[in-house]
């Protein structure tokens, strides 16, 4: 399964920095950055299919939909399980933490932004992916 990688957050400096940072990684082919989650909402529903899997560093507090609206429409996919999240947030709020455990999709929850030691989450969970 080709799996795509989606950032999707409103602060264009923190969408700067982790263009950056994926860029020399083995994260850089295909990821796709976007300002808003309604662009991200539409892209998914676009692309979606049986071997295509989405895994999205989403981010809590936007405009608009915020992460937590876009999780609840993603669960209403019909393949919603081709979708893995990783939130990446600046809440440090535990009932943020705990909010992101009730959705299945979510695999993971770490501090903005990104930085290296954080791959080792996202490169298990891509192998976890591409094994399905």
């Amino acid at each position: 399964m080709k799996t795509r990688i989606l950032i999707i957050d409103d602060d264009e400096i923190i969408i700067l920095l982790h263009k950056e940072l994926i860029g020399s990684s083995e994260f850089s082919m295909g990821a796709r950055y976007f300002l808003k989650a309604e662009q991200a909402l539409s892209y998914i529903k676009k692309n979606i299919s049986t071997d295509i899997a989405f895994l999205l560093l989403l981010d809590i507090n936007m405009p608009g939909m915020d992460g937590w609206g876009l999780l609840d429409e993603l669960q209403k996919l019909l393949l919603k399980n081709n979708i893995y999240v990783v939130m990446v947030t600046s809440s440090v709020l535990e009932s943020d933490r705990d909010r992101a455990k009730g959705y299945e999709m979510v695999h993971g929850f770490l501090s903005k932004p990104l930085r290296i030691d954080h791959f080792k989450i996202l490169k298990k969970l891509k192998k976890i992916i591409e094994t399905y």
